[in-house]
């Protein structure tokens, strides 16, 4: 017995000394010569360079793989944990051997990690250059920043079986047609950009859920149909240039708000496919600004409203239709003309910002039953306010702002709103040959001929501490007036009460 007990230890004593005895090869100090961060770092060029590393469980530094001199797919077994890692495979024109690398043990990478064809300010190499296709990671669980740059043609397929959390995924160009993360439910931020090869929506699109702060989709043109069915919550959509794009949707997504900095909360859809179809039955709240260009079709059914109040550091957002400036420099320079033929949110109730709605030739219909008040409202040649019922807001009362731009603007309304205290500030109604500069009006309002005689107040906007307001009387009178009249070169009389 006593035997049999001294072989266990001595079998379960050998078990755990790779355990114990971790050892990691000694690292080089960190210099400008390979342009690589403040780490120190470990280059693997050979399957003995990455042999190295069997017993180097929690690599802390930077690992910089090559293989530009591994006679085989090259195989990292040894880390656990990694700090940083940029695998860099140029120069490998006399080693076609080199397809694939596999790091079977790995599963955190704390900091990040980067797949590129060269260091920055290195010549890059042609796409012949590199004969990697595959880049396996089957422990991996957990990375901060997972990184493949457009420099890295030659790889095909991202194999991450096992990943379920990324703060930050972007993966840039290339003929990259297969990742593989079908257990990635959370995640900070994607990027997917000019990625030609891929035919399918990535797996981790349907895993992913809750809250998620920032997706990019940009000249992905063989997409034809994008669904994330379990997110909630979002910060930013920027989804732009998608030629084959015709449908996006998030069935689950409630409210797109700022998170952690990232955006005040904002929705970005332009120049897709001109079938684009864009769905968020749930949507109820967006902060920021929803600007749409170039789609056939939007459905919002719940949206309540949109915008916060503006800061020094961000503008109030707001609803942007076509190419007008949303305010936060995302202008839309190929999103002409608008496809839609019909616009309504039915739960809309307030926009604190801007509603504009510029160039939209076929857009016949706008409907906004539950809308009560907006920053501001600014329309430029869309067809539904030049048709009688065109324009459906029965329970408007306020606007900060308005100006109305078309061949055959119908002010009626407008004017109404007007001259019983609807527009705080600047009015403008009419062709744009014929309505006031915004200078004249922010100087003066633009008194339409239904408010002769009517006494309300109006607002001065030349007070920049905050809005005076003064009651007037309103007539008018054609011809020359005295100097003491307001506005004495139109045919306008303010008369101060």
């Amino acid at each position: 017995m006593a035997k049999v007990a001294a072989l266990r230890f001595v079998f379960c004593f050998l078990a755990v000394v790779p355990l114990i005895i971790a050892y990691c090869p000694p690292l080089t100090r960190a210099w400008n010569d390979l342009e690589t961060t403040n780490s120190d770092y470990f280059v693997v060029r050979s399957q003995a360079d990455a042999d190295k590393l069997k017993t180097c469980y929690t690599f802390k530094g930077e690992l910089i793989i090559y293989g530009s001199n591994a006679s085989a797919p090259l195989i990292i077994d040894g880390p656990r944990e990694i700090q940083e890692m940029t695998i860099s495979p140029f120069s490998n024109t006399s080693n076609p051997l080199l397809t694939s690398i596999s790091m079977k043990t790995l599963t955190t990478i704390t900091d990040r990690a980067e797949i590129r064809m060269a260091w920055p300010g290195w010549t890059s190499p042609t796409p012949a250059q590199s004969h990697i296709t595959l880049l396996d990671f089957p422990a991996l669980k957990t990375a901060r920043w997972l990184y493949v740059q457009s420099l890295a043609p030659s790889v095909q397929t991202f194999n991450l079986p096992l990943l379920e959390r990324v703060q930050t995924a972007w993966f840039l160009g290339g003929n990259l047609h297969t990742i593989n993360a079908p257990k990635l439910s959370s995640v900070g931020g994607i990027r997917l950009m000019r990625l030609p090869s891929i035919i399918t929506p990535p797996t981790f699109f349907a895993s992913l859920k809750g809250l998620v702060q920032s997706i990019e989709i940009w000249n992905m043109n063989n997409l034809t149909s994008i669904e994330f069915p379990n997110i909630e919550v979002l910060s930013s959509l920027s989804v732009w240039e998608n030629l084959n794009l015709k449908k996006l949707s998030f069935p689950s997504l409630t409210l797109v708000t700022e998170l952690h900095d990232r955006g005040r909360g904002s929705i970005h859809i332009t120049a897709n496919n001109p079938a684009f179809h864009l769905s968020l039955p749930k949507l109820e709240k967006v902060t920021g600004s929803v600007s749409l260009a170039g789609l056939k079709g939007v459905d919002i059914p719940e949206l309540q409203s949109i915008g916060e109040n503006p800061s020094w550091s961000a503008p109030a957002g707001g609803l942007y239709v076509g190419a007008a400036d949303d305010g936060w420099g995302f202008r839309c320079t190929n999103c002409r003309p608008v496809y839609l033929t019909s616009f309504s949110a039915p739960k809309l109730r307030n926009v604190v910002g801007r509603i504009s709605f510029d160039s939209a030739p076929e857009l016949s219909n706008i409907s906004f039953p539950s809308l009560k008040g907006a920053g501001e409202i600014r329309t430029k040649n869309t067809l539904a306010l030049e048709s009688e019922n065109g324009l459906e807001m029965p329970e408007f009362k306020h606007v900060g702002k308005l100006q109305i731009v078309g061949k055959e603007a119908r002010c009626e309304g407008w004017e109404h709103l007007f001259c019983n205290g609807g527009v705080g500030g600047e009015y403008s109604c009419g062709r744009e040959d014929a309505i006031s500069s915004p200078e004249e009006a922010r100087r003066w309002p633009n008194f339409p001929p239904g408010c002769e005689g009517k006494v309300f107040p109006v607002k001065n906007t030349f007070d920049r501490m905050g809005w005076m307001e003064w009651a007037c009387s309103v007539v008018r009178i054609h011809g020359p007036k005295s100097a003491p009249f307001y506005n004495s070169e139109s045919p306008t009389y303010i008369i101060p009460l």
